[in-house]
């Protein structure tokens, strides 16, 4: 003899399934339409971007038209000696005023000849509006020239109109 409960769900189980499909978008376009385009970019510091206090990434322009929610940040990023520590490391926008943006969490991966290396791995949300631009500073006390950098980063987001 067949499971009663068994037997309910098997009758009801591709209703219920439709009904839980039914918003869902048709095709590939349509679902890009609604949640947006995935975005990623990998950007390194040079020498020029580097200072006595800190280290900056500037990402490049986002497409025309597009904004960004920026939902993971990773970035590498060394200090040369001295007794330099790091003060505070953000994701920020280059539109936004000064001080604004969101901070992230750098980590001591290692320690070489007199060489430290950090990483900054987080998930974030972080909005970039139409027409701004993203990037990644990190700002260090006791800094001194050339001690700082290079910096490697990475951001992963959704564009949306």
């Amino acid at each position: 003899m067949a499971n009663p409960l068994r037997q309910l769900l098997k009758r009801i189980a591709p209703a219920f399934v439709a009904a839980l499909l039914g918003g869902l978008p048709a095709t590939l376009a349509q679902a890009a339409n609604i949640l947006g385009e995935f975005y990623s970019n990998d950007v390194a510091s040079n020498d020029a971007s580097c200072n006595a206090g800190s280290c900056a990434v500037l990402f490049p322009p986002l497409p025309s038209g597009k904004g960004l929610a920026v939902t993971s940040v990773a970035c590498t990023f060394r200090i040369v000696g001295g007794a330099a520590s790091i003060t505070e490391m953000r994701l920020y926008t280059l539109s936004a005023p000064s001080g604004f943006g969101t901070f992230l969490k750098p980590v001591l991966l290692s320690v070489v000849n007199s060489t430290r290396t950090y990483q900054s791995d987080d998930v974030v949300l972080h909005l970039v509006p139409v027409g701004s631009r993203p990037g990644v500073i990190f700002i260090a006390v006791n800094a001194q020239p050339g001690q700082l950098g290079p910096m490697r980063c990475h951001i992963a987001g959704i564009l949306r109109p």
